[in-house]
């Protein structure tokens, strides 16, 4: 803010002269210290006195404020500048620098000062007139000045203490002629691109630009984008204002396309102006802004995509599209074609974001072109390539057939058939020869020795399955081969896509049959030989399920025999046994109402309660005195059950959730004990006497979700069950470890190993079955997904897995602690409340499952430890094995299983003649050719 001051200017007028201006100048103002004074009184009163402004500081210092004006004003040294910023024919604009000289290392800040500035006009080297102005502010603008007239300017700092410094001496400027004529733009460039705050779809510029020759103080910008598809002039951006020249951020500026912004000087009175100044702006992609986030940016578009095109019929046409690859995958492509025909409607295909190809059997075309638009798709947004294509003509010799030529061509046709068939049939019987020829050589002379090898390979991957040795047959014609005659089918256990499972007898024995569908198809049947060549080469082991035998000489009535397993797979088993432990607290909570009803009726009629009492004869008020007993009494009986594990609160099981068993009331699994066995009694107490003999009488049955075994019977009566204690679950885990340790020896990955693909037999002991995704790796140890539209455990996959579609051994102990939640919790589902679309987000960063209720440290520890990014890290399972030992060691307890087995063993001792429900492990190598 400027305050003009004109008490000097009559006396500098008849002081100056040609030689002695500055030195008079100098000696006139350290003789006058009013100015001084006056000036320093203002700095004061706007340091000291608050809610004072500039305007009525300065009033106040040159009235009566001698009680802020310093002792006497002294001359220091500073390093200010004056520097003109732009000029016109009327005005003249500075700016007070703070100078910060090289030599210092530390950034000095501008010293807080008023500024005095004198201007004389100066008409043929003499001084006119003299006027002074006061100012709060390092910017200043001298207005209503004559055209093409010379200014000295004299400027001082003047502080609130009365120290001043010279910034500038009779320093000479010229305002601009009227009428001139603006001359070329300085240089313009940018000087970098800025993010946008709230807006990431968008970036700014930030332009610089030189002042043109005479320092002009008006300009306009226009900018405009290069790709843009509108055709309106742009509106220019003027700057009138001084104080913002020669920088300027451009906003909104879109990802990825060029803008070209121009610059130029103008003279506003008289509408003249110099020439466009230009810059091309070549904005950066969002992917090289954000470094290829696709949570940010949307993915590249897709280039370089070709449409090969062949005729199927008249309007019928095969597509095969490809484009190139790009270097960072999208999530997935999205395909349209769009038929140009009036009457047609467009095709959509959901393409995976490997791929690079995709090919259509056949498309209806109606007209004479179409369209292809190939969108890439990623979480940041999307990108598209759309291509138009001409159909392509139809043969000539598709359009103009006639009858002898059709006739001739359906009899040359017809012989070829027939010629075809003929020479399959013989090449067939030579084959079927050939093999009797070999089978018998290789029976004669079974220790001979061969280097011949056979490898199965699957054929939409291209991977090895398994090895075979001269003495396998990949026909599958061996000892292990049984007539499907011999076989007893019984009832269904379980149906898929494959086909079904029954229960059968073979040779006085139970046995899991393995039936495919009817009328397979040939990819069915070989990947039915492929599942049969996979479980040989598996090999015996007691926690494996093992096979059999198997039919595979007529396609029809194919059949895979495997042990069966009576209590069906672990996840029912563990379900089984969390419905039973829920239940068997409802009856000691029915119990104790009885009882307390018993007691409660005594002393009123003398009359007992029976146990079909309804909960409506009971009193609230002794219902509510019962829920507190029981939770006390549950504490306690948990406690005196098991004290090694850590159940939940009471008796009840871990928490378990989204079961969808039938029977159980819905209980929350945040509530107490006591409240969850209350709301089980009540549904209880609600059926009737005949419910309740009808529940005894009907079977339990449990969703099918394991392709080998479905049911889970029940095994022993009601009362003679006892619930699974802590050594019986680590004893579970620990046979796991035990099978997938053999696997892993073998060089073999499970890739879907879970509680619902493993089965339990009668004996307690663990199977690992489902082999339905296992790869055989003995050339790379790796098997990594190649495309298709097959589901996958997502929540049990490893993160590798989930990401790179990498799979190993190391990837089958991830898997194996989520099969130690599923044990611990009893058959509960993994990342219950977590969608599988959000799950690899959180499993990226670094989140796990936390330990659930009941859960022991030592057990978390184990399975957190499964769960660790970097493979490398991770136990293996002969680690785990020896661990789980360690723990079983630890518990003091004996495992069911074990029990049972030393009193089977004591029953065969005291009865040799005793009956058992399947052979034992070891008594016939059904696993290997007979010699």
């Amino acid at each position: 803010m400027l305050l003009f001051y004109a008490k000097y200017a009559f006396l500098f007028w008849l002081l100056i002269d040609d030689n002695q201006g500055d030195l008079i100048l100098m000696r006139e103002l350290s003789k006058e210290e009013l100015l001084l004074n006056v000036t320093a009184c203002t700095k004061r009163c706007l340091l000291t006195i608050p809610n004072k402004n500039f305007s009525s500081c300065y009033g106040y210092c040159s009235e009566n404020g001698t009680d802020l004006m310093p002792a006497t004003p002294h001359k220091i040294q500073e390093n200010f500048s004056l520097n003109l910023v732009c000029r016109t024919e009327s005005e003249l604009s500075f700016r007070i620098k703070w100078v910060q000289h090289a030599r210092d290392n530390a950034t000095q800040a501008m010293p807080d000062a008023m500024f005095i500035i004198r201007f004389d006009r100066i008409f043929d080297d003499v001084n006119l007139e003299s006027t002074f102005y006061v100012s709060d502010d390092s910017f200043f603008t001298l207005r209503d000045l004559e055209a093409i007239a010379a200014h000295n300017i004299t400027a001082l700092a003047v502080h609130a203490d009365g120290a001043y410094s010279f910034i500038a001496i009779q320093e000479s400027y010229q305002t601009l002629k009227r009428g001139y004529q603006p001359s070329k733009m300085g240089n313009v460039r940018l000087k970098e691109f800025e993010e946008q705050p709230g807006d990431r779809q968008h970036i700014a510029a930030k332009v610089e630009w030189q002042p043109s020759a005479e320092r002009n103080c008006y300009f306009d910008m226009i900018y405009f984008s290069k790709d843009s598809q509108i055709m309106d002039a742009p509106t220019p951006i003027e700057f009138r204002d001084p104080r913002s020249l020669y920088s300027y951020t451009i906003p909104n500026l879109k990802f990825g396309e060029q803008f070209m912004v121009g610059i130029r000087t103008v003279n506003i009175m008289n509408m003249l102006e110099s020439s466009l100044q230009w810059l091309v702006l070549h904005v950066p992609s969002c992917l090289d802004w954000f470094h290829y986030n696709y949570t940010l940016c949307p993915p590249l578009k897709p280039v370089n995509v070709s449409v090969q095109q062949s005729h199927f019929d008249q309007d019928i046409l095969t597509l095969n599209i490809s484009w190139a690859r790009p270097r960072q995958l999208p999530d997935n492509y999205t395909l349209y074609i769009f038929d140009l025909h009036v009457n047609s409607n467009h095709m959509k295909y959901i393409v995976d974001g490997s791929a690079n190809h995709y090919y259509i059997p056949n498309i209806t075309i109606l007209g004479a072109s179409f369209e292809v638009h190939l969108v890439a798709y990623t979480e940041g947004g999307r990108n598209a390539t759309v291509l138009p294509v001409d159909k392509i003509d139809l043969q000539f010799w598709m359009l103009e057939s006639t009858q002898i030529n059709f006739m001739v061509l359906f009899i040359v046709t017809l012989c070829l058939i027939l010629g075809l068939c003929w020479l399959s049939l013989r090449r067939q019987k030579q084959r079927q020869e050939c093999q009797k020829l070999e089978t018998k050589e290789l029976k004669a002379a079974p220790n001979q020795s061969s280097d011949f090898h056979l490898s199965l390979v699957n054929n939409n991957s291209s991977r090895l399955l398994a090895t075979l040795a001269a003495e396998d047959n990949f026909e599958l014609d061996d000892e292990l081969e049984v007539d499907p005659h011999a076989v007893l089918l019984q009832d269904v256990l379980g149906e898929g896509a494959f086909g079904l499972v029954r229960r059968g007898v073979y040779k006085q024995r139970q046995v899991a049959v393995k039936l495919l569908k009817d009328h397979p198809n040939e990819e069915d049947v070989q990947a039915f030989k492929c599942e049969i060549e996979m479980l040989r080469a598996v090999g015996r082991h007691p926690n494996i399920v093992g096979i059999v035998g198997y039919s595979t000489r007529c396609s029809n009535r194919m059949m895979l025999l495997t042990e069966y397993c009576g209590l069906g797979s672990l996840q029912n088993y563990l379900r089984d046994e969390w419905k039973f432990q829920q239940e068997r607290s409802a009856r000691k909570m029915h119990v104790k109402l009885n009882l307390v009803q018993q007691k409660h009726h005594s002393m009123r009629s003398g009359h007992l309660l029976y146990n079909d009492t309804r909960i409506e004869d009971i009193n609230r008020s002794m219902l509510s005195t019962l829920e507190e007993e029981s939770e006390t009494d549950l504490s306690r009986n948990s406690s005196r059950q098991d004290t090694s594990f850590k159940w939940n609160k009471g008796t009840l099981a871990a928490d378990n959730k989204s079961y969808g068993l039938h029977g159980i009331e819905n209980i929350e699994a945040n509530a107490g004990p006591a409240v969850a066995a209350v709301a089980t009694l009540k549904n209880l107490l609600k059926r009737s006497q005949k419910e309740k003999q009808s529940e005894k009488n009907t079977c339990c049955t449990a969703s099918f979700e394991n392709q080998e075994y479905f049911n889970t019977p029940a095994v022993e009566q009601e009362l003679e069950r006892q619930p699974l204690k802590y050594a019986d679950l680590l004893d579970i885990a620990q046979q796991v470890a035990v099978g997938m340790d053999f696997l892993a020896q073998n060089k073999i990955v499970h890739r879907d190993l879970a509680a619902r693909n493993v089965l339990i037999s009668m004996d307690l002991t663990i199977k690992i079955a489902d082999f339905g995704l296992s790869r055989d790796v003995y050339h790379e140890n790796v098997y990594r997904k190649s495309g298709g539209s097959g589901k996958l455990p997502i929540k049990w996959l490893a993160l590798e897995s989930l990401t790179h579609q990498v799979y190993t051994s190391q990837s089958d102990v991830w898997s194996f602690g989520v099969l130690l939640y599923e044990i611990t919790t009893l058959g509960g589902m993994p990342y219950p409340s977590i969608s599988p679309r959000d799950l690899l987000q959180l499993l990226r960063q670094g989140q796990r499952m936390k330990q659930p209720e009941g859960c022991t440290d030592e057990v978390f520890a184990l399975m957190t430890s499964c769960w660790c990014s970097i493979p490398g890290n991770r136990p293996t399972f002969a680690q785990l094995k020896q661990q789980l030992d360690a723990m079983i060691l630890a518990s003091n307890e004996q495992p069911m299983r074990l029990q049972k087995q030393l009193k089977r063993q004591l029953t065969q001792t005291d009865n040799p003649h005793s009956k058992v429900e399947q052979l034992p492990q070891h008594d016939e190598p059904y696993l290997q050719p007979c010699a």
